[in-house]
């Protein structure tokens, strides 16, 4: 609750002219132990990584300037040996902790993360083994699918603490994704959804034909009938009808693995280093120039459902309808 109204004294803010963020979204680091062919993280180089010291500083920074969430992603940023006490760290501090994993390391981590963290993300992109090829193998893949259910199990012991698994749309599961549905269903988990974006030449691909608005359909009605697809609905009909939004990409700011705070969003043909944690503070950087006029970038970009920037840009313009839907569901999740 605390959070939300957070959220909101955030939005009320930047209606009255300013461009402050509410989200910290922190690409920890590029390593990862899968290859997933449409993903450019782990193909992208870095120097070093922040050391643990660093991040507790920026964190420190960003709840000062009223960010009331922290969301940690990578590469797998369970690599790091040092995530459980970031998100101690964040978590202290009164932010909205949220960790986005492939799940092949929950196995080890998830006791030690599972008090710290508001929410927990997971990709899958299919209830079955052989449309999973792009992302990984058969046996990696039922290590993730049994992790999943330990992070099932492990939610009911921690109160506020949400287990979803996110899936990626394409041609190659498409049609898995009622099944999808079902599976999270009975673990008595949530599930989001968002169209692959195609940042590299060996990504899959995806048709938004009248196959693809069939499917989109089907998720919509059951998301009606209370499945717990947690997608605001506003986000479906979007993708289903291909249309455009304006891109509220301020509302997040977006480090990377060097330290570099990038805008509007990590897609490589809009991609803009603004400044870095090693040389200025993060007020400094959110504040400057560099940023304001590489945020006018998200006005130009191709058209992507990135579920990030999309959910939060639709709560931002839709605060009565998009963000109430989304409050009621992270309340009754």
């Amino acid at each position: 609750m605390i959070a939300f109204l957070k959220v909101l004294e955030t939005i009320v803010e930047n209606k009255i002219g300013h461009l402050n963020p509410a989200i910290l979204a922190h690409v920890i680091t590029n390593r990862c132990n899968l290859r997933c062919k449409y993903c450019v993280f782990w193909r992208r180089k870095f120097d070093e990584e922040p050391s643990t010291n660093k991040v507790f500083s920026v964190i420190d920074q960003a709840e000062e300037l009223g960010i009331s969430f922290y969301s940690v992603t990578g590469g797998e940023p369970l690599l790091r040996d040092d995530i459980p006490e970031i998100l101690k760290h964040a978590h202290d501090k009164g932010m909205v902790t949220t960790l986005v994993t492939n799940g092949i390391l929950l196995d080890k981590q998830l006791e030690s993360i599972a008090p710290h963290l508001n929410a927990l993300s997971i990709s899958l992109d299919s209830h079955l083994a052989e449309h999973s090829t792009h992302r990984c193998d058969a046996e990696t893949y039922w290590k993730i699918r049994k992790n999943i259910e330990m992070a099932a199990e492990c939610k009911k012991r921690h109160k506020n603490h949400k287990v979803n698994i996110n899936t990626v749309i394409s041609q190659i599961n498409l049609h898995d994704l009622d099944a999808l549905v079902k599976l999270v269903d009975e673990l008595d988990i949530g599930i989001t959804f968002e169209p692959v974006v195609t940042m590299v030449p060996e990504s899959p691909t995806l048709a938004y034909d009248e196959d693809f608005k069939h499917v989109i359909d089907t998720l919509i009605e059951m998301k009606d009938s209370d499945y717990p697809i947690w997608n605001s609905k506003r986000y479906l009909e979007l993708i289903r009808d291909s249309k455009t939004f304006d891109c509220c990409s301020f509302l997040l700011v977006r480090l990377d693995p060097d330290g570099n705070v990038i805008v509007p969003c990590y897609h490589p043909e809009v991609t803009t280093r603004v400044g870095t944690i090693h040389e200025r503070t993060l007020k400094d950087i959110i504040e400057s120039d560099e940023r304001k006029r590489a945020l006018m970038k998200s006005k130009e970009c191709h058209r992507c459902y990135l579920t990030n920037y999309a959910e939060a840009s639709l709560i931002y313009n839709n605060i009565f309808k998009t963000g109430l839907e989304q409050f009621r569901l992270w309340v009754e999740a």
